[in-house]
C-alpha cells in the first residue's frame, strides 16, 4: 500500500513539473469583466504615460510570457507574500496577457487560485493592471535571453476620494494618503491616485527555480540594494499544479 501511494504522488509531481516547463498556449476561457479597454482607460489617468498602441510587438513582457507558462516568484521587496506563489499564463495576444495567481501548499497538498487578471501592455517594456479603480504597472527590467528568469520592477498607484487626499502637502504631512504622493487623476473630478512604492520580483520558470541563472540574482540584487524582502527559503514539494484544490489530497483512509 505505501509503495503504490509513493508511486502514486511521484507520477502527480512529474506530470505537474512537465506542465509548469510547456512554453505551448495554456489556455483557459477570458474572466468576465477583464478587458482591454478597461486597463487602457484606467492607464490614460496617469499623467505622462504613453498611448502608443504599437508597442506591443516591441515590448519584452511579451516574449518573456511567450516563453513561459507559469513563472514562480521567488523573491520580492513587496508584502502580502505567500511562497511557492506562481503566475499562470492563461491567454495571451498582441495586446496583453491573462494572469492567473496561485499558490501551492507543499504540507497540506493542495493549491488555491486567487484571481484571474487582464495586464495590458504598454510602453518601456511594462505591463498594466486595473483592479477597482487601482492601478499596477510592472516593468520588466531584465530577463535572461533563454527565457528562465526575470527581474521586474512594479508599483501601485491606489485610488482615492478628495476627502483624503485634497490640498496634500507632501513635504509637511507625508504620512497623509499612506506616506505618498497623490496626484489628480485628469479628466475625473474628486478622484485621486495616491503612488506607492516601487517594489522589485525575481521572476524564474520551473526549470530553474533552485538554480536560479546568475544574471537574474545579480541584476535583481543590484535593484534592491539594502531593501528588506521575501523569499521562497524551501522549496521542497513546490509546484504549480495550483489551479486544482483536489488533486491531491494526502493518504486516504482504509477504514
Amino acid at each position: 500500500m505505501g509503495r503504490a501511494f509513493s508511486v502514486t504522488i511521484a507520477l502527480v509531481l512529474f506530470s505537474a513539473g512537465t506542465r509548469c516547463n510547456l512554453s505551448k498556449e495554456y489556455s483557459v476561457e477570458e474572466p468576465a469583466g477583464t478587458t482591454q479597454s478597461d486597463a487602457t482607460n484606467v492607464k490614460e489617468k496617469l499623467p505622462g504615460e504613453s498611448q502608443n498602441k504599437d508597442v506591443a510587438t516591441e515590448n519584452k513582457f511579451s516574449k518573456f510570457w511567450e516563453q513561459n507558462n507559469f513563472l514562480l516568484r521567488l523573491r520580492t521587496t513587496g508584502g502580502g507574500f505567500n511562497k511557492c506563489t506562481w503566475f499562470r499564463r492563461d491567454n495571451s495576444n498582441s495586446s496583453g496577457v491573462t494572469l492567473t495567481v496561485c499558490t501551492f501548499f507543499p504540507n497540506n497538498g493542495y493549491g488555491r487560485e486567487y484571481h484571474t487578471k487582464f495586464w495590458e501592455l504598454g510602453d518601456n517594456d511594462s505591463m498594466t493592471l486595473q483592479d477597482n479603480g487601482d492601478i499596477t504597472i510592472k516593468r520588466l527590467l531584465y530577463h535572461h535571453p533563454e527565457g528562465t528568469c526575470g527581474v521586474v520592477s512594479y508599483q501601485v498607484f491606489m485610488n482615492a476620494d478628495e476627502a483624503e487626499c485634497d490640498d496634500n502637502d507632501y513635504e509637511t504631512n507625508p504620512d497623509r494618503c499612506n506616506g505618498t504622493r497623490c496626484t489628480p487623476v485628469d479628466k475625473a473630478e474628486d478622484e485621486y491616485l495616491c503612488k506607492d512604492n516601487t517594489h522589485y520580483e525575481l521572476l524564474v520558470n520551473a526549470k530553474r527555480m533552485t538554480d536560479v541563472p546568475e544574471q537574474c540574482n545579480t541584476t535583481y540584487a543590484k535593484y534592491i540594494g539594502k531593501r528588506r524582502e521575501n523569499k521562497n527559503d524551501d522549496l521542497e514539494g513546490c509546484t504549480c499544479i495550483c489551479d486544482k484544490p483536489t488533486q491531491y489530497k494526502g493518504p486516504q483512509s482504509s477504514v
